[in-house]
């Protein structure tokens, strides 16, 4: 069938095949996909594939060699993913956690980061951070409430987010004391854990810095809100 076919074909499989190359490779290195991800696998299969093709023409037996593994090891690949996905299981709490805070994220990133912490109940008075005191895990409030003070001032509530994102990865101390007002369900991990986790997986540090911004920076904004909205509401009570 090939030798019917006319010889542009074969060269642009393999111009085809070498843009695949390196576009996914530079994809790769911009952080716009990651390497275990199956778009990166499934890339690199259809580029040796076009190669390989375009060596029909022009055969070459060290390319076609390169191709040919280039192709096992990408089928081989995308196995793995296929048997670690399909492996994986998350509760409905866990599934909520990785929603929240991360949004889409890879299955075995997502269980890697729940191994490492843990669920647990709290009760109405702990304290999850002190003022002053290093913050020594990241905890997730699934369910119930938290209030947040400064200097015995209550400065805020929190029914659900992060807490400890802003300190827990360099030990740093906590800007304000967070204690629960009702039973709660909590996620937590040690800043250890998360250290060492985010250490070894350089995309897994990348999707827990953007969380930790976003959460930072919706809390942020919402207490400007509220600054903003008692001001107005200090402003109005002094009208005459």
């Amino acid at each position: 069938m090939y030798s019917t076919l006319p010889p542009w074909v074969f060269d642009w499989s393999g111009h085809l095949g070498v843009a695949l190359y390196l576009g996914s490779y530079a994809a790769l290195q911009a952080g716009l996909i990651r390497g275990s991800s199956y778009i990166y696998a499934l890339l690199n299969l259809l580029a040796a594939s076009f190669v390989l093709i375009s060596l029909s023409a022009a055969f070459n037996l060290s390319s076609a060699l390169i191709q040919v593994f280039w192709i096992a090891i990408s089928l081989g690949g995308l196995a793995r993913l296929i048997w670690l996905n399909s492996g994986l299981r998350f509760s409905p709490e866990d599934k909520a956690l990785i929603t929240q805070v991360f949004g889409p994220m890879p299955k075995p990133l997502a269980r890697q980061f729940l191994d490492n912490g843990h669920w647990l109940d709290g009760e109405a008075g702990l304290i999850l951070t002190t003022e002053g005191k290093p913050v020594t895990a990241l905890t997730f409030l699934l369910r119930g409430e938290a209030e947040v003070t400064s200097d015995t001032r209550l400065i805020g509530r929190l029914g659900q987010g992060l807490i400890g994102e802003m300190n827990v990865l360099d030990g740093g101390s906590a800007s304000a004391s967070v204690t629960l007002t009702r039973p709660a369900r909590l996620f937590t991990i040690t800043g250890g854990a998360l250290n060492r986790l985010i250490w070894r997986d350089s995309d897994l540090r990348l999707m827990v810095e953007n969380a930790m911004s976003r959460d930072t920076r919706a809390k942020l904004v919402a207490a400007n809100k509220r600054l903003s909205t008692a001001r107005k509401r200090g402003h109005d009570d002094h009208q005459p």
